[in-house]
């Protein structure tokens, strides 16, 4: 088992062919320029504090201000779920009303019928008794001396 893997063989193999054709060496990666050194003033520092927290402070109010739209969005959401709800349950009710009202102007439709009916038959019963009255009211006692038993018949009038 070898000590070197692919990688070092090769960038081994590499470096043996530039020494052997005399090559110069490559040239080293350029070093980053440090960053520029810079002073500040007490005065700049505050500008840059301030600048920082201001920014900060305003992520911080976006942020904010996303969370209560998130909450108002839910918060709106449940309450237009309590209105359908609310609207289903008298809807519910409604119905449950106007089924009971239509069963009962059923019910009260047939007691009119059934009254109506017994009153029908009681006026038929009212008719036959009140032509056996006016049958029995059109005798007139005949007007001979004496004799209070006979009766004479009346012209039919009707009456109204």
């Amino acid at each position: 088992m070898s000590r070197y893997t692919d990688a070092d063989r090769a960038r081994i193999f590499a470096e043996s062919r530039r020494l052997l054709k005399d090559q110069p060496p490559p040239a080293p990666a350029p070093t980053p320029e440090p960053p520029p050194l810079i002073i500040e003033t007490e005065e700049q520092r505050w500008y840059r504090e301030a600048n920082a927290a201001i920014a900060q402070r305003a992520a911080a109010d976006a942020e904010r201000r996303a969370e209560e739209r998130a909450a108002n969005d839910v918060r709106a959401a449940n309450w237009w779920a309590a209105i359908d709800a609310r609207i289903e349950a008298k809807m519910v009710e409604h119905c449950r009303a106007f089924d009971e009202l239509a069963k009962a102007s059923a019910a009260f439709a047939d007691a009119v019928s059934a009254r109506l009916q017994e009153l029908e038959t009681l006026l038929t019963k009212l008719d036959a008794t009140h032509a056996k009255m006016r049958a029995h009211d059109a005798r007139e006692p005949i007007d001979l001396p004496g004799n209070p038993l006979v009766y004479k018949v009346k012209e039919q009038r009707r009456v109204n």
